[in-house]
């Protein structure tokens, strides 16, 4: 843009930021017509302009590169453990026991009654029935819960409603006794 202003060798009538901006698009794309120059001073700038762009755009990414390396560098062990951790987790589950052995809290305490079974038998599909059952404790669980919450939540609007409802049928009634001694 600095070329182009400066030596004011451009060749296209109408000279604007747009037309700029669009010619410096088709420079970084490699569809540059430097035959829109009378002159090899626009070209120069173009050219340097482009390079240098391009040079601080790669020291950018060359940048966030060893940035992105350094902070895995330090949380290396960290990473470590977690990947063990989470071959443990996948390792350890048995397809004909798991039901009892990895359940959660508080549903772990009803599996209880169920372990001498399950380990007994050692199956794989009264092992996925019981964690069906698990699942749909959970899931009745959880939407009772947020029943209950939305029922806190919304009472006082709707005793708010039921007081303003009141009002209102209270204020027709009043507008109708008086509409009545008049007929």
């Amino acid at each position: 843009m600095i070329g182009v202003f400066n030596s004011g060798e451009f060749t296209v009538d109408k000279l604007d930021a747009w037309n700029m901006l669009l010619s410096l698009f088709s420079a970084f794309t490699g569809e540059q017509d430097f035959s829109v120059f009378e002159k090899h001073t626009g070209q120069t700038y173009l050219s340097l302009f482009i390079i240098v762009y391009f040079v601080l755009l790669l020291n950018l990414l060359i940048a966030m590169f060893s940035n992105t390396y350094k902070e895995i560098y330090k949380n290396r062990s960290a990473i470590r453990l977690k990947r063990i951790l989470n071959m443990k987790n996948n390792l350890s589950y048995d397809p004909t026991i798991g039901a009892v052995t990895s359940t959660f809290f508080p549903i772990n305490i009803v599996m209880i009654i169920f372990m001498i079974p399950v380990v007994l038998v050692k199956s794989k599909k009264l092992n996925e029935m019981i964690n069906k059952v698990q699942y749909a404790v959970l899931i009745v669980l959880q939407s009772i819960g947020i029943v209950f919450l939305l029922q806190i939540v919304l009472a006082p609007f709707m005793y708010f409603k039921m007081v303003l409802n009141s009002f209102n049928i209270m204020m027709i009634s009043k507008n109708q006794k008086g509409i009545e001694r008049y007929f």
